[in-house]
């Protein structure tokens, strides 16, 4: 990967000549297009990213000086020309549609112009910036200045990784964290995070950890997402000592609930048979599953964190909108969010639940009674050790609010079954179900209101 930064000749890097039209609000647009560019063309530079980076500090700017006014309002003008442009294309009137035409061409022809002036400025940083990498590839005079040549271009991969992950990021973010990564105080540790060497990859978020600011916080969230398991267990411990925002919460959930779900989903795949000359190669699906679970692995620890931020009002927002969506689409057992509340299935589902019983929500009841009734009533029979016990979809949601109402699951003919995976049954049959039905139904209508927020 191309196009980054040299740690030794960024102070000395001197500031390419930008075309009038690069203007500060453009860089988050301009850094991504000069990454992607560069790296299918070839070799960049440090000058690429001191170039864009110095802009950003002097650009962050601002956002009440007379030029970003005249810009936003330029921004507001073109918009609403463009919505009144949009309309008059559906007038009964010709005149008005050959207006409403050409206003739409005019600025279309803005925006192209815009993008190819765009484009000039990152061909000038490429044509300052261009054979860096190549130098430092070079054969070197002495075998030290062939081991620092090999060096820095392992930081131009290791920072490259880096830039690359961060521009996945949405607007707000994304700004801080590029701002952030390439200032240089900061621009051994954003390389070192995302370096192939797990040794500076855990050093680098042990010395982040040292930092107790937001955008750190918003880093280790970051890394909770980390295929590498020392890197995004370390994350996590770190974050156990850290009041969480959005970006906490949001990372953790994701590998608790939100990736599992999304593999659960996946349909499986198929095995393949690749014929190398006369040799019948069986690709097995296992490996395809495995590299997806990477996702998911310490679902159980992020699981934990979540619980002890029990309290925390998104942690609970998101529990709650998670219920919501399982009764919803409970009268379809076969989707996975009804899975959420049957712990047999494993992984998300043993997650939801502790968070469930952790967070204790007001709503929850009201929800799993929706569940009950959504529930299809059809299940099997299955006889174990001379016991006859009735599996259906009401099992699950009926047990928690037995748990959430401390009544006894014996009133309700619910047992737990060992031999199926410990999970909720109705011990007897059909009949038994319809009683539990009842009583539960009683129950609501008597102790409902309280339940009902």
């Amino acid at each position: 990967m191309h196009a980054m930064a040299c740690m030794n000749c960024w102070p000395a890097s001197p500031r390419p000549k930008m075309p009038k039209c690069f203007h500060r609000s453009f860089w988050p647009l301009a850094l991504a297009v000069g990454l992607c560019a560069a790296a299918s063309v070839g070799p960049g530079s440090c000058a690429a990213i001191s170039a864009a980076t110095t802009h950003t500090r002097r650009g962050a700017a601002d956002k009440t000086s007379p030029r970003a006014g005249k810009n936003a309002a330029g921004r507001t003008t073109r918009q609403a020309a463009a919505r009144r442009a949009l309309r008059g294309l559906s007038s009964e009137d010709f005149h008005t549609r050959q207006q409403a035409l050409h206003a739409l061409q005019r600025l279309l022809a803005h925006h192209v112009h815009r993008l190819v002036r765009l484009q000039q400025a990152i061909d000038a940083v490429e044509r300052h910036s261009g054979g860096l990498l190549r130098r430092l590839a070079g054969p070197g005079n002495t075998p030290e200045a062939r081991g620092r040549g090999a060096a820095l271009l392992r930081f131009n991969t290791d920072l490259s990784r880096w830039g690359l992950k961060v521009l996945t990021l949405r607007g707000p973010q994304r700004k801080l964290l590029l701002h952030w990564g390439f200032e240089r105080k900061n621009l051994r540790i954003a390389a070192a995070l995302y370096s192939h060497n797990e040794g500076r990859r855990l050093a680098a978020i042990r010395q982040l950890a040292k930092n107790p600011s937001r955008t750190s916080t918003i880093i280790l969230a970051l890394l909770v997402a980390a295929h590498d398991q020392a890197a995004h267990l370390t994350a996590i411990s770190y974050l156990w000592k850290r009041p969480a925002n959005t970006a906490v919460v949001n990372a953790l959930w994701a590998r608790a609930i939100s990736d599992n779900i999304a593999i659960f989903q996946a349909p499986p795949p198929a095995v393949q048979h690749v014929n190398v000359h006369g040799q019948n190669i069986v690709i097995s699906p296992y490996m395809f599953f495995f590299a997806q679970n990477y996702a998911t692995l310490d679902s159980n620890i992020a699981t934990d964190l979540l619980v002890h931020l029990h309290t925390n009002k998104l942690v609970r927002a998101k529990v709650v909108a998670t219920l919501r969506r399982v009764a919803k689409t409970y009268n379809n057992a076969t989707n996975f969010p009804a899975k959420l509340i049957a712990p047999e299935y494993g992984g998300a589902s043993i997650n939801f639940v502790r968070m469930l019983m952790a967070t204790h929500p007001p709503q929850a009841v009201s929800l799993l009674m929706q569940c009950v009734r959504r529930a299809p009533a059809t299940g099997f029979v299955n006889n174990i050790n001379g016991q006859q016990f009735y599996f259906t979809s009401v099992a699950d949601p009926l047990a928690l609010i037995v748990k959430f109402t401390h009544q006894s699951p014996a009133h309700y003919n619910l047992v737990r079954v060992p031999m199926f995976g410990n999970r909720w049954g109705i011990h007897g049959g059909p009949a038994q179900q319809q009683q539990a039905l009842k009583r539960i139904n009683a129950w609501w209508k008597k102790n409902g209101k309280k339940y009902k927020k």
